[in-house]
């Protein structure tokens, strides 16, 4: 027992230094929360969280952002660095950190709705960022709900229970996902998804319920929309495998949207209700939104 656990920490050392390296590769690119993505008239319209994967902000979200801003969505769209100065393949293993990282992100979005209460805020994450949306779903606060929650790629066992995240989200959740993608299933193989279950990954293979499941958790994940990767996307840019969900004319022609049709089953704030602050959220982890809230006729 004792030597299987020393292959596996040696394999799982390994794994970080080899997954660095790649993650890198992609990485480098700091997240752009300025205008045109980012202005007072667009939050208050909304906002739209994007969480990156492991590597940080990289191209990969960048390349989301531009598309959903492409897209015509009227909302603030926003790159949320949750990585911090950590390792990021390391919280693979540090379960802890993953979910105080979750809170703050949770935190962040609670604080921009008392500062636009009513509009819409959807949160998407890729990879680990995947994980990491749905923990934040978990963890926001008494009062608040998502208009939408996103994972590609996601970094969870397929059968992590979704039932406290769709609550969160009144159901509208979406999970992609594609058995191309080797290079998360190699990760978590050898390694572990967030929620520290090693072997079979929900990017890989999507959410599943088990066999024993609930009642009541069957009735939530049956709101849960789940869509597979298949060769039709090639022509809007993705590919498949891990990095294909940030495909800019994909994330136009199939994410956007879903998000669209999200948005008016979210209640709605009373018409002509300002927005309660001039300033934006604010969390520990990210620097926050700026701006002034636009003027309403």
């Amino acid at each position: 027992m004792n030597r299987h656990r020393g292959y596996r920490s040696v394999a799982a050392g390994g794994l970080i230094l080899a997954a660095g390296l790649i993650l890198a590769g992609s990485a480098g690119c700091s997240a752009n929360n300025e205008a045109p993505y980012v202005t007072p008239e667009r939050l208050d319209s909304g906002l739209i969280v994007i969480l990156p994967g492991l590597e940080g902000p990289s191209m990969n979200n960048s390349d989301q952002q531009q598309g959903l801003y492409d897209s015509g969505l009227p909302y603030a769209i926003h790159i949320y660095d949750w990585i911090g100065s950590q390792v990021g393949v390391s919280y693979a293993f540090d379960q802890p950190a993953c979910r105080r990282k979750a809170a703050e992100v949770a935190a962040f979005i609670a604080d921009y709705q008392a500062h636009h209460p009513g509009r819409p805020v959807f949160l998407l994450g890729h990879s680990g960022g995947g994980a990491i949306a749905v923990f934040a779903a978990e963890a926001m606060p008494e009062g608040h709900a998502l208009a939408g929650l996103v994972t590609m790629a996601a970094a969870l066992s397929p059968e992590y229970d979704l039932s406290k995240a769709l609550v969160h989200c009144g159901g509208r959740m979406a999970n992609f996902y594609t058995p191309t993608d080797w290079f998360l299933r190699g990760l978590t193989g050898i390694g572990q998804n967030l929620d520290g279950v090693p072997g079979a990954t929900a990017g890989y293979d999507g959410f599943r319920l088990p066999a024993n499941g609930s009642a009541q958790r069957a009735r939530l994940f049956s709101s849960l929309r789940q869509i597979s990767w298949n060769s039709s996307m090639i022509q809007r840019g993705n590919l498949g495998g891990h990095f294909g969900w940030a495909s800019h004319n994909w994330i136009m022609a199939d994410l956007a949207p879903i998000l669209r049709e999200w948005a008016p089953k979210y209640a709605a704030r009373p018409a002509g209700q300002p927005a309660a602050s001039a300033t934006g959220p604010q969390s520990p982890a990210d620097p926050g939104i700026p701006g002034q809230p636009a003027e309403r006729p």
